[in-house]
């Protein structure tokens, strides 16, 4: 009913490091910076990022971040992160608001539409 007291409870039950199914998925928890540290010091032959973010591959496609090799990856990365500073987060806002208006302006006033498919789309355009 309510995922974030799922997540309170379970902590309580378990500690920071615990596993619950979600669909036909496994989900693991690493609550607080002690828990985290060691995905994000473990090399890929321990602990693969691609195989964590591989649902992000419809969102940027194939051979981009989560589905490059280790190599292209960081070197994506870097020229990623140039363009994710504050200052120049702060001047896409207004083109990503025009550019969310213009496509939510296309569903028209009714209908049914495949949601994740949709914000999918959304997500690449505001890219």
């Amino acid at each position: 009913k309510s995922p974030v007291k799922m997540v309170q409870r379970c902590y309580e039950d378990y500690g920071p490091v615990f596993t619950v199914p979600f669909f036909h998925k496994r989900l693991t928890f690493l609550i607080g910076p002690e828990a985290q540290e060691p995905f994000f010091k473990a090399s890929d032959d321990v602990l693969s990022q691609n195989e964590v973010y591989g649902f992000m591959k419809p969102v940027f496609g194939p051979g981009i971040v989560y589905d490059a090799s280790k190599k292209n990856r960081q070197v994506q990365f870097q020229s990623m992160a140039h363009g994710l500073r504050t200052a120049r987060l702060k001047g896409y806002t207004a083109k990503i608001e025009k550019e969310t208006r213009q496509y939510l302006d296309t569903w028209g006033d009714s209908g049914e539409l495949d949601l994740f498919h949709a914000l999918s789309e959304l997500t690449i355009l505001t890219s």
